[in-house]
């Protein structure tokens, strides 16, 4: 295999990674439905997405991620979209609700009314 998975997740990404499994893997400890599984579940969907990007021009990322996760293409865009925000959300993932739909819409937010959300208690985990 060509990805280096740690505790189910991508932490390397070689030419010949597995995406596949290293989706499943990610997507199977989502199971707990806690706010770092939603985000990291969400990291790898938009890593496979910029390796798509970079290699086939992007065309492959929302047949091949509906096929193997059994989701929609929009959810997929969706799930990428979480990911590709993720690594630079600077609010404590302890912050945020355990639901990949509130947390897709609030990483539409721009990241100052989001802080401020969380601080004035509008966003919470419960």
């Amino acid at each position: 295999m060509g990805a280096l998975i740690e505790n189910g997740v991508c932490t390397q990404v070689t030419e010949d990674t597995n995406w596949e499994e290293v989706l499943q893997v990610a997507q199977s400890r989502m199971v707990s439905q806690t706010v770092p599984a939603i985000l990291e579940f969400a990291k790898e969907v938009a890593a496979f997405k910029a390796a798509c990007q970079v290699k086939r021009g992007g065309t492959d990322f929302s047949l091949k991620a509906e096929q193997w996760l059994g989701m929609s293409q929009q959810t997929c865009l969706h799930w990428a979209a979480v990911g590709e925000r993720a690594n630079s959300m600077v609010v404590p993932s302890t912050s945020l609700p355990p639901s990949m739909d509130t947390i897709y819409r609030l990483t539409t937010l721009p990241e100052d009314v989001l802080k401020q959300a969380i601080e004035d208690g509008t966003v919470h985990p419960e």
